[in-house]
């Protein structure tokens, strides 16, 4: 009994270690999170890191569980409390993060899908292109294997242009038998039309409402978000311990997430908070609410200014602080045991699929606008044309082709000299070629002064040869 008792101890410490091993790793790997959540990355670069290490997370949650698990079977009464505190609080930082990332994740996708819509919704323009269509036949050339020049050529067929001895291919005389060459042009036009397009957008308001949450210590501006459909009214973790909220004790939560049949079961804190109206502080209502990680990731949208001058028309002012003020995230989730307690009787139609319900504070929407705006996109009519003498071009290119081959006569004068001179100079003598070099003839006959190369030479520092030489100069 002993040895079984001894042995299940030591299976319970390394339990222990290896815990306390994986929940190190995964403090690095939520610290890692929070440093990427913060990073200034593209879009897409930083939705595939964030997905990544998601993937990672839950894989070491599920490790810790199964650890947690094996440890609270076997761990004595006097250590089973503390035990499970110390994981549920693990956990809820987990949870926390996770949540962080599947908001952000959802931004970005409901950002995507807007963008893509709003493209798909907008008309392609029609883009007419007309262009004229050329093709060139160029000359099959078939070139001997002996090399030479045009002038040492043998062959009797002669260009049919010009009568050069080449090939009419690499000819750039006009055409004998024709007047001046019609130069054609290739143009190419490009026209864009103007194209309007109508978008159909519908908005689903939730009942969402503003309120001032006022606990021990602090209050601040919350948005709390009314469904009838939870059966408790919850707060967010970090809000309330922000509130330092009152702890009235605790209760066992089963959370049904939708799509799954099997529940998840939490031991949350319940607290107690007052909300107040923001305009009229004698409305107000003091409330037990759960603590919870997250109420939800889901992005919830905010009325457009439109819908909120059309409320105006109707005498339904909505109650929103500043920016500032007031958190972008829902921050208490109240369900059907508070619900009813906050709402009065009554209630305005909007239209066929919304209606607008007064609240303790302030009035709320629920249901679906739709609005129709007509989108006119301008565009600029451009045409643009291009011009290219393909006979400059062929020309330009046969032009390098023919270096060496071709009978150049546009010589220069001191050229035409230089090869005057080489001809009268070469000379063939015995069956070599003799010439002469290329002197010029304006020889300059330098002065001689050996009178003074006398004195210099006589001297012994170069001052003192300096100083003869200006002397004898003079």
């Amino acid at each position: 009994m002993e040895r079984e008792n001894e042995n299940l101890k030591r299976e319970i410490e390394s339990q222990k270690k290896k815990r306390t091993v994986v929940r190190q790793l995964t403090t690095k790997l939520l610290s890692k999170i929070e440093t990427n959540l913060s990073a200034d990355v593209a879009d897409g670069e930083k939705k595939e890191i964030l997905e990544d290490l998601k993937v990672q997370l839950e894989f070491k949650m599920s490790e810790l569980r199964s650890l947690d698990e094996k440890i609270e079977n076997h761990v004595p009464e006097s250590e089973f409390e503390n035990e499970i505190t110390s994981s549920q609080e693990y956990q809820e930082k987990i949870v926390t993060v996770q949540g962080k990332i599947q908001r952000l994740l959802n931004r970005k996708l409901n950002s995507e899908r807007r963008s893509e819509a709003d493209n798909n919704e907008i008309k392609e323009t029609v883009i007419a292109k007309s262009s004229e269509n050329r093709t060139m036949n160029f000359p099959r050339l078939q070139i001997e294997n002996s090399m030479h020049r045009s002038t040492d050529c043998k062959s009797k067929s002669n260009c049919v242009k010009c009568r050069g001895k080449h090939h009419e291919s690499i000819c750039f005389q006009r055409d004998l038998n024709s007047g001046k060459r019609e130069e054609k042009e290739q143009n190419e036009t490009i026209s864009v039309s103007q194209n309007n397009s109508s978008r159909n957008e519908s908005s689903v308001i939730l009942q969402t409402v503003n309120a001032l949450a006022i606990g021990r210590e602090k209050k601040c501006f919350v948005k709390c978000l009314l469904d009838a459909g939870s059966q408790i009214s919850a707060i967010r973790e970090d809000l309330s311990r922000s509130l330092n909220l009152q702890v009235k004790g605790e209760r066992e939560l089963n959370i049904y997430t939708f799509g799954e049949k099997n529940c998840k079961r939490n031991k949350c804190k319940i607290v107690e908070v007052t909300l107040r109206n923001i305009n009229n502080p004698e409305k107000k209502i003091t409330l037990e609410l759960m603590e919870v990680p997250i109420i939800t990731t889901a992005e919830i949208r905010v009325p457009e200014e439109k819908i909120k001058q059309q409320l105006r028309r109707q005498g339904i002012c909505l109650i929103e602080p500043s920016v500032e003020k007031c958190e972008p995230e829902i921050g208490i989730l109240i369900g059907a045991d508070v619900l009813w307690s906050i709402t009065s009787s009554e209630i305005k139609r909007i239209n066929k699929s919304c209606v607008a319900i007064e609240t303790a504070f302030g009035w709320c929407l629920s249901g679906t606008f739709r609005n129709e705006e007509r989108l006119t996109c301008g565009f600029m009519n451009v045409t643009s044309q291009l011009t290219v003498d393909l006979d400059k071009s062929v020309k330009s290119f046969w032009e390098l082709e023919s270096i060496g081959m071709n009978e150049t006569n546009d010589l220069s004068s001191e050229s035409e000299k230089a090869l005057q001179i080489f001809e009268s100079s070469i000379i063939l003598k015995e069956k070599r070629y003799e010439i002469s070099l290329s002197w010029k003839e304006e020889n300059i006959k330098l002065k001689e002064n050996f009178y003074v190369d006398d004195y210099i030479c006589s001297v012994d520092s170069d001052d003192e040869a300096r100083q003869v030489y200006h002397e004898k100069r003079n």
